[in-house]
């Protein structure tokens, strides 16, 4: 990003990514076996122009500009090329106790199709504002609104089996409040974060298994209020030996609020623990690396309506891990061995497909 005598700054870039899928379903009870394949690509170019006017004020405009198209084997496909453009205007203010972000972001994507008929031109403004103040020493208090607006992609719309052509836009929008704090004790390297947000979601863009794969589906409106703490911790035992700890506590509530006449209405909505946590702690030596990692999630509902009938029960899940480097020469090699699901339970993530119990993965990586 070259420099100029007036504070300007300016950044452009060019890309193209192609992806390629296929699914093959052989089974004697198709009279042709399941064939799908999908070609997806995407041209892209974005610029960056950025101003500082002085230490304090600094405005940033961002344009970038997307060409998607599909094809597929499948006599369904529409052949989309979506064409996207995202414009956003950012300023920030700094100082030494406060620092104030807005955005306005203008998105517009319009979309053709080879048969059938293309989903109408889409255009939102998503205004977005935050602020970071620094009450003492290093603990900050923040606050934000952010304007989301999601476009179902061509995976959501038109893989079969999976998209539904049916999906609207999702428009979310979020209030946000936490604090922060990071300081020493000792040798040791300490910080805190605890958020809480609220968030009204309308026509919310989720995934739901079926009896054999994930299918999209829009909830009208959804409700969501949830906290968010982590704690990490960096201690130097020696000057060889290494100690981290990272932990995280979430607690979510998100509540269909789409029909007031359903038996769902004002229910946790499906695969979204109320409570959910990690835990990794690390000692790295001159030696081996040695890892301990902990999953927990709470009760979760596989159906819309949260009854015991469709409960799946918490679970937690331990793993330990062993890892090294070793060098030869101009190569690098790592090795790490896994002991995972120390706790051997076979839980359910997605209702009726348990996890495999305890098990053991033996990784290799060259790097030349």
């Amino acid at each position: 990003m070259p420099d100029y005598s007036n504070g300007l700054k300016i950044k452009s870039s060019v890309g193209y990514n192609l992806e390629w899928n296929r699914y093959l379903d052989v089974s004697t009870f198709y009279a042709e076996p399941e064939d799908d394949r999908y070609l997806q690509q995407e041209w892209s170019a974005s610029f960056i122009g950025q101003y500082c006017a002085g230490e304090a004020l600094r405005f940033v405009l961002a344009q970038d500009l997307f060409v998607n198209r599909l094809s597929s084997s499948i006599p369904e496909c529409p052949f989309p090329t979506r064409l996207s453009s995202i414009t956003s205007l950012n300023a920030q203010f700094r100082s030494d106790r406060l620092t104030v972000t807005a955005c306005l972001t203008a998105t517009a994507i319009t979309e053709s199709v080879e048969t059938g008929e293309a989903a109408p031109s889409r255009f939102r403004l998503s205004p977005n504002v935050s602020a970071s103040w620094r009450i003492a020493g290093q603990f900050r208090l923040r606050a934000s609104y952010k304007d989301g607006f999601r476009v179902p992609t061509f995976n959501d719309l038109y893989y079969q089996r999976v998209g539904n052509v049916g999906l609207v836009p999702e428009i979310a929008r979020q209030t946000g409040l936490g604090a922060t704090w990071s300081g020493t004790a000792g040798r040791a390297s300490l910080s805190f974060t605890a958020d809480g947000y609220w968030n009204s979601v309308k026509n919310k863009i989720v995934a739901v298994p079926t009896m054999f794969v994930w299918h999209m589906r829009n909830l009208g409106r959804v409700r969501m209020l949830g906290a968010d703490v982590s704690a990490n911790a960096f201690i130097p035992v020696n000057d060889r030996w290494t100690f981290r700890l990272n932990a995280g506590w979430s607690w979510l509530s998100a509540v269909d609020l789409s029909d007031p006449s359903a038996k769902n209405y004002g229910h946790q909505i499906q695969y979204t623990p109320k409570h959910s946590g990690n835990v990794l702690a690390s000692l790295e030596t001159p030696w081996v690396n040695f890892s301990y990692t902990l999953v927990c999630s709470g009760r979760r509902w596989y159906l819309p309506q949260n009854v015991d009938a469709n409960s799946l029960a918490p679970y937690f899940d331990h793993s330990i891990s062993l890892n090294r480097d070793f060098r030869i020469r101009r190569t690098c090699l790592n090795a790490s061995f896994e002991a995972l699901n120390l706790g051997n339970v076979n839980y359910e993530v997605i209702h009726s497909y348990p996890m495999p119990g305890r098990n053991y993965r033996l990784t290799i990586t060259i790097s030349i």
